[in-house]
């Protein structure tokens, strides 16, 4: 519980504050051009959400397997929890490769 509690407090608002109770995650100014953003701001908060929900899955993850495969055990039907893993890691796999791996990926991997 400390571990998510943690996770919470460290993201609970955008890390640029604007005004007393009020937040952003990076500059934006409007111009007659479009609008036109703040890139280092917009790099950091990136990178922070991408922590937070590598964070966030990891101990979701932890949590969610052992709750399933003892709800499936006291089912009296394990094999139904494994089936389960094997398809969700399987599309895991196909969607790394169609994202990353494949020859013309919008991501390259180098």
């Amino acid at each position: 519980m400390y571990e998510a509690k943690f996770i919470t407090q460290r993201i609970s608002r955008a890390p640029n504050t604007r005004a007393p109770g009020s937040y952003a995650w990076f500059d934006v100014q409007f111009t007659p051009q479009g609008p036109v953003i703040n890139p280092e701001q917009a790099e950091a908060s990136r990178r922070l959400l991408l922590r937070f929900i590598g964070e966030a899955v990891a101990a979701y993850g932890a949590f969610i397997a052992p709750v399933v495969i003892g709800a499936q055990i006291k089912a009296g039907t394990p094999q139904t929890a494994m089936y389960g893993f094997a398809i969700f890691y399987a599309l895991c796999l196909v969607l790394n490769w169609w994202f990353y791996l494949r020859s013309n990926a919008y991501v390259k991997n180098p």
